[in-house]
């Protein structure tokens, strides 16, 4: 956000007044693709947690191969993508998507 604020304030007089350092301009370059990832990954979230929080444990028990699928899955997103993965995180939020609906 405050890179955005400070190229308004370098626009508005056409002078460069304050530097901005070049991983701040790639982080907001790719703002908008962040804010799409946060936003499913909390859809994601919200739908594998009703899906938790609401079956009883014999619904549990007859679902267990498709949750631990559902939770294998998951793991790859906990524990082997970051943010500079871009394309595998587009491909793992797809995944998961269609994994929780």
């Amino acid at each position: 956000r405050e890179v955005s604020y400070i190229e308004k304030l370098n626009t508005f007089d056409g002078v460069d007044n304050l530097a901005i350092p070049q991983q701040a301009l790639n982080l907001n370059k790719n703002s908008e693709t962040f804010r799409n990832h946060i936003l499913a990954l909390e859809h994601i979230k919200g739908t594998y947690n009703g899906i938790i929080n609401t079956l009883l444990p014999v619904e549990q028990a007859m679902i267990a191969q498709e949750l631990d699928k559902i939770n294998q899955e998951l793991e790859v997103g906990l524990k082997l993508l970051d943010w500079n993965a871009h394309d595998k995180i587009d491909e793992f939020i797809a995944s998961a998507m269609h994994s929780v609906t």
